[in-house]
């Protein structure tokens, strides 16, 4: 493994680069997070939650949930209903690290386990829009909310081309945190 080397999404930039320090992997891994220089796409890496959920414990949930890091906090939500199912554990009245959880906990933790299932296929762009093209107006929206239990912000943007007459929306980063 090279401990510095570079890539980048522009096979100009690419050939540049001394072949000694260049990456030319498809997909380029970052705490958990893959790049695919060529297609220019975030995803995350492949994660795998408990692999019996029927003998679940918080020591197994609390692995679990610290395989999956989520840099831009794209999975926010996910993570959130994680988070908060361990606190509902974690204050059960005879929770230890060990002990299996009530199937109530196991169910939630079961739906949870398979949104996480399905949102390591998904994949981002990380190109936004042509900044240069005079006809894109773009808009920056922030949002927050809170609750007893949670609070999170967002952020993206709104790219509208006043030509075509079509607007797409993308997701900047956001981030969360249990009370």
């Amino acid at each position: 493994m090279n401990l510095h080397s570079w890539a980048s999404n522009s096979a100009k930039v690419r050939g540049n680069i001394p072949v000694h320090l260049r990456d030319d992997s498809e997909k380029i891994s970052v705490l958990r997070t893959q790049w695919n220089q060529y297609s220019n796409q975030f995803s995350i890496k492949s994660f795998n939650p408990v692999s019996h959920p029927e003998t679940i414990t918080l020591r197994e949930l609390l692995s679990s949930m610290s395989l999956f890091f989520d840099l831009c906090g794209i999975f926010a939500p996910l993570s959130t209903s994680a988070m908060l199912l361990f606190q509902e554990a974690q204050n059960a009245p005879s929770a230890t690290l060990d002990s299996l959880f009530p199937e109530d906990v196991r169910d939630k933790w079961n739906k949870i386990s398979a949104d996480f299932t399905v949102a390591k296929n998904q994949k981002f762009s990380r190109f936004i829009a042509n900044y240069n093209d005079a006809d894109n107006v773009f808009a920056l929206h922030v949002s927050a909310d809170a609750s007893a239990r949670a609070y999170a912000a967002i952020a993206y943007v709104c790219v509208t081309n006043r030509v075509r007459k079509k607007s797409s929306g993308f997701l900047l980063c956001a981030r969360k945190d249990v009370s």
